[in-house]
């Protein structure tokens, strides 16, 4: 009737061995109600339950299936019951009444999980459960429930329906569990008009919120042949109950008012609640004629609704959504023995003949003596019991391709070389055809730097299986240089423009190691700040499709002092007690020093240039420089008179000169009454330095053909300090 195979474990050496007997057990189970009754009397935790296809009806008084075995024992954890298609097993009785015994199935026990099977009570008279469920954590997947009154009565802790399907009429969702129906169709019956929801006191609770029936993004139709306005959402069946419809579509049978009081009565502390409601078309639905005791949801009520916060953190859709393994390749006929390779992490296999549910294999093969020229396909069982795809019985199929793959940018297409042992056509695919795509069906064109991975597949066919090799490899960036032959060099405030190439022709940046020193702005322009040793680099960083960075080049120099000049333009001559102040500037706009070699003549005291005696002296502009800026010094003659002009010759002649000839255009001859040492200096009129010397012996020649022509005043000192001060002239 059904058969047992104990889980098999698979080693990383791929050994079997059989279990121990006191863990879980594989049961598949026959179309044969009382069978499965016994597959449920010998249940230990753990177990998982496969049935095939048909129908499951029992004989004798007692029509309801239970597991537990009697209705009054308690609960067996962590089962999980599968079948081979929802509508293809149909499990059935016809039980009628509130006893306990008076259900098709009855369930108990926490952390279950049971997948596509058909449920249905087929009492047409008073309450008939179909499903009744004790427990929490327990999951329906495409469970599909059938009867009139008390379809699915749900007790306990959090249980959870999936995509399930149920039909009813009155209080067909009913009970005190935390559930939960998601995306699922609730078809209401023609029999009579009725109530979805009776939901009782919510064991459940956060705060005051009650985690009672929740109907979420679910589809509520009328079987055909029942009437508009027939059917309400619900009624409150206790007084501490809550019954929430939210994001569904609803049919016209359902009454504008909504909701039904018990017994034309409510209790206080029910809430009956909507987020959303539409219509069939998914238009938002008028909810203006609800009853005034029922709840419409605002934005901020929604979060409550979602699994996380409602089931208190635990999450179904785990196990609702665990990975279906991958069918079995290699599958092939090898003497009396089907055989296949094995599945990383299955509990089993599946084996289908002809389209039906053959058996259960814990292992990578199966007897089929007397059995050749059948069709088999093979499905992998995971951890959870469910079966993946189906899996015909093909010959494996090797790609070879021993062709190592590699490439620059900018390199001629690859011919790509892979065979296969069946003698098919391999089919070359890229995962990143911006970096090297497919062309002409087996050339691999280059075309920007970045991993790829080319797979070669082979689809196979009626006769082989489908497989595929991939191959990852870098395609590499072309490589650059800089050249750069400029010599750097810079004074303080000086600038130039750097001038390095890649061999790329892409543009090249600079980096300074002492920006204080030289930086380098608007891109290439190198800009001097400050004397210093400093480091400019050209680099050039490749770019993301197709060359790699270049080598760094540095260059050091060191930014040496600026020169600097004075501007002095202003007249030097006063008369005995008179003041200026000294206006004298430096191209640095660093500030001016003054000293005056004379100071009977004449002193300086706070920029300002006094005269104090009759005569003549030189005064000397000083800008001392600093770090940036060279010093630079320049003389001018002051006379100071006593308010008639300048000394003449006869009046100042401490020192006899003679000097010849005046005018002069040419040659200004200087005769000394006596050989020695003569501090000698000419300026002009406003008291610029045009020539000076010291020279020696007793004669000496100023070449003034160059000088402009005009007045000036030929200054004379000897090793004593007498001095003589002469008017020339020249032409």
């Amino acid at each position: 009737m059904y058969q047992v195979v104990l889980r098999c474990v698979v080693l990383p050496a791929a050994l079997l061995f059989i279990a121990a007997a006191a863990q879980a057990k594989f049961v598949v189970v026959s179309p044969n109600g009382d069978a499965l009754q016994q597959a449920f009397d010998n249940a230990e935790a753990g177990d998982i339950f496969f049935l095939k296809n048909g129908t499951y009806e029992r004989t004798g008084s007692n029509a309801m299936f239970s597991l537990p075995t009697n209705a009054r024992q308690n609960s067996i954890d962590n089962i999980t019951i599968i079948g081979e298609s929802r509508d293809g097993v149909r499990i059935v009785a016809d039980t009628a009444g509130t006893a306990d015994f008076a259900n098709t199935m009855y369930l108990r026990g926490n952390d279950w999980y049971v997948e596509n099977i058909t449920v249905e009570n087929m009492a047409t008279k008073a309450q008939a459960r179909a499903l009744r469920t004790r427990g929490d954590r327990m999951i329906f997947n495409n469970v599909k429930q059938l009867s009139h009154q008390d379809t699915h009565n749900a007790n306990g802790g959090m249980q959870y329906c999936f995509k399930c399907e149920t039909w009813g009429d009155v209080d067909f969702i009913y009970g005190d569990a935390a559930i939960m129906y998601d995306s699922s169709l609730i078809v209401s019956r023609k029999r009579q008009g009725g109530y979805i929801t009776a939901p009782e006191d919510s064991k459940t609770l956060t705060g005051t919120f009650k985690h009672g029936t929740l109907i979420k993004n679910s589809e509520l139709r009328a079987e055909e042949g029942l009437a508009d306005n027939t059917c309400t959402l619900g009624r409150p069946w206790a007084g501490n109950s809550s019954s929430v419809f939210f994001n569904c579509k609803m049919g016209a049978h359902i009454k504008p008012e909504g909701w039904t009081a018990w017994d034309n009565g409510n209790k206080p502390g029910i809430y009956m609640a909507e987020w959303s409601s539409q219509d069939l078309n998914g238009d938002p639905l008028s909810t203006s004629s609800r009853v005034a005791w029922s709840t419409q949801l605002t934005a901020s009520d929604t979060s409550k609704y979602s699994i996380e916060f409602f089931f208190k953190g635990w999450n179904p859709l785990i196990k609702v959504n665990s990975q279906l393994l991958d069918a079995p390749v290699n599958k092939r006929i090898d003497g009396n023995m089907l055989r296949w390779d094995l599945v990383p992490n299955a509990m089993g296999y599946l084996v289908f003949r002809n389209g039906a549910l053959l058996d259960f294999a814990p292992v990578g093969e199966y007897d089929v003596s007397g059995q050749t020229g059948e069709t088999y396909t093979i499905k992998t069982v995971n951890e959870l019991g469910r079966p993946g795809s189906d899996a015909l019985l093909k010959t494996a199929q090797l790609i070879t391709w021993s062709q190592e793959l590699a490439a620059v940018v900018g390199d001629a297409n690859i011919v790509l070389s892979a065979t296969t042992s069946s003698g098919l056509p391999i089919v070359y695919t890229t995962n990143a055809p911006n970096v090297a795509n497919i062309v002409s069906g087996n050339e691999l064109q280059i075309l920007s730097a970045g991993e790829v991975t080319i797979t070669a597949m082979q689809a196979g066919n009626d006769e082989y299986v489908a497989t595929a090799v991939s191959k990852t490899f870098s395609v590499q960036k072309v490589s650059q240089t800089i050249t750069w032959e400029q010599e750097l060099s810079a004074a303080v405030g000086g600038s130039m423009v750097l001038n390095a190439t890649a061999s790329s022709g892409l543009a090249v940046s600079y980096s300074s190691s002492a920006p204080s020193v030289a930086r380098v702005v608007n891109g290439n322009e190198l800009q001097a700040l400050s004397v210093g040793e400093v480091t400019i680099t050209a680099n050039q960083n490749g770019n993301a499709a197709t060359y790699a960075a270049a080598a760094s080049v540095p260059k050091t120099f060191t930014v040496s002092r600026a020169s600097q000049a004075i501007t002095w333009e202003q007249s030097l001559s006063l008369v005995v007690g008179e003041n200026i102040a000294l206006e004298a500037t430096s191209s640095s706009g660093l500030p001016i020093s003054f000293s005056v070699d004379n100071t009977e003549v004449a002193s300086i005291f706070a920029g300002f240039l006094m005269g104090k005696k009759d005569g003549v002296a030189t005064v000397t502009a000083t800008q001392a420089g600093n770090a940036n800026y060279s010093a630079v010094t320049l003389d001018r003659t002051v006379t100071v008179g006593n308010g008639g002009g300048v000394t003449s010759v006869g009046e100042n002649k401490q020192l006899p000169v003679q000097v010849y000839p005046n005018p002069a255009d040419d040659l200004l001859n200087l005769s000394f009454e006596s050989e020695g040492a003569y501090n000698i200096s000419l300026s002009d009129m406003n008291g610029v330095v045009v020539y000076k010397a010291r020279v020696g012996g007793a004669l000496h020649a100023i070449d003034v053909s160059s000088y402009a022509s005009g007045t000036y005043l030929l200054y004379v000192e000897d090793a004593q300090k007498k001095r003589t001060v002469l008017k020339i002239a020249i032409k």
